[in-house]
């Protein structure tokens, strides 16, 4: 298929003395929007949706972007250095999960003129993984938007439900239940044994009909800012003293004064789906007869 190429980038790539070059802008699934080029200079460009800086000092270096008409898988990697003295990307970000779900546009612009007569879009997608190299450069892989269709799309069948807990209901994963009410604040007062998944708090109030077992931590301040993980254990001693236990480790040690919120997580049940008047959004086939082996199995999905 043939690419639409505005005149003045043609007629720049035709001259002897071409002012082009690559801009490559990643937005978080948060909103924030970080840009980097290939030039010795920053490049402001206004895409038409708001002017982004695109950062010289943290360099780019992209793959071959490549994509054809068998819809083959098109991908790339980036190269870029690790951010410190400018905004951008950091070790802690991307350890953290903080690229989980991010979007990325590469551009093509004439630096000398950066406006929307003088760029064309080489190329968008999903951010994959990403990998840190000593700490020095970050390493995302560019996944075009053609390898979404190369994805099977569907579910297994599973009894318990399948939604995200505070997800809107208008998605394959949809819950529909508005969880922003629940969400408490807390500071972590000591460490427990392991200082990378236990912690001690307090002045928590645990709701007996929502208890944070299962629940949900979200990191605010810290190395490990950003980053969401279930919750093992919760439990208040006589002193009101509340032990957290976490699912997982976090990717950097937890200290004393850093601060999050948290929240208690469904249970995935009917019950639990009645409990929040959410059970017309019940992602699961509860009703469907199982024999006895595949009804005790953990999570008990069967494709």
């Amino acid at each position: 298929m043939s690419r639409k190429i505005p005149t003045q980038v043609q007629l720049n790539i035709d001259s002897n003395a071409s002012t082009l070059t690559r801009l490559l802008r990643v937005i978080l699934a948060s909103g924030t929007t970080y840009g980097i080029c290939m030039t010795n200079r920053d490049v402001v460009y206004d895409h038409g949706d708001g002017e982004v800086t695109y950062v010289a000092a943290n360099g780019f270096d992209p793959s071959t972007i490549a994509s054809d008409i068998s819809y083959s898988v098109g991908n790339a990697e980036g190269y870029a250095l690790i951010s410190e003295d400018v905004p951008g990307v950091t070790e802690e970000m991307v350890n953290t999960g903080q690229l989980d779900g991010a979007k990325w546009v590469c551009y093509y612009v004439d630096y000398e003129k950066p406006d929307l007569g003088s760029a064309v879009i080489l190329d968008a997608g999903d951010v994959g993984a990403v990998v840190v190299d000593h700490g020095l450069l970050w390493i995302p892989e560019l996944l075009s938007y053609i390898v979404r269709l190369k994805q099977p799309v569907g579910d297994v069948w599973s009894r318990a439900c399948r939604a995200e807990y505070g997800s809107p209901a208008a998605s394959q994963r949809g819950c529909g239940v508005d969880v922003s009410g629940l969400w408490q604040n807390f500071t972590v007062d000591s460490l427990g044994q392991e200082s990378d998944r236990t912690f001690y708090t307090s002045g928590l109030v645990e709701d007996p009909t929502r208890p944070f077992n299962p629940g949900r931590v979200e990191w605010l301040t810290g190395k490990n800012a950003g980053k969401v993980m279930a919750v093992e254990l919760f439990v208040e001693d006589t002193s009101g003293t509340q032990l957290v236990s976490l699912f997982e480790t976090t990717p950097y040690d937890i200290a004393p004064t850093d601060t999050g919120r948290i929240r208690n997580d469904c249970a995935k049940t009917v019950e639990a789906c009645k409990a929040n008047n959410n059970y017309l959004n019940m992602k699961a086939e509860p009703l469907i007869p199982v024999g006895d082996t595949a009804a005790i199995q953990i999570p008990g999905a069967q494709t």
